[in-house]
């Protein structure tokens, strides 16, 4: 063998070397089916019945916000302010037992 044939040889065996790689990079393998993606998944967020409550108690409060009942609040500030306000406990007591049961 002369010096060009052997590099030659040499130059065709990493050619085929080449490009049985490249071929079993891009190519699927025989009997090997090819990957399917998942199907995207979306977030989802449930609220219980009573996170759904609150929120639309929270909205009619924020909605009705806009209509502060300028008077009551005067009367109310006046009073504090004068340190005539009073409210029996018994009062309190009834009106947090009414809104309890």
């Amino acid at each position: 063998m002369k010096g060009g044939e052997s590099s030659m040889i040499i130059n065709h065996r990493i050619q085929a070397a080449a490009g049985v790689y490249t071929q079993a990079t891009t190519a699927p393998a025989k009997g090997v089916k090819k990957a399917t993606p998942a199907p995207a998944v979306q977030d989802e967020i449930v609220l219980s019945k009573e996170a759904q409550n609150f929120s639309s108690t929270l909205q009619q409060l924020k909605n009705a916000s806009d209509t502060v009942r300028t008077d009551k609040v005067e009367y109310y500030a006046s009073q504090l302010a004068a340190g005539t306000y009073n409210v029996e406990s018994e009062d309190i007591a009834g009106k947090m037992l009414q809104m309890r049961y």
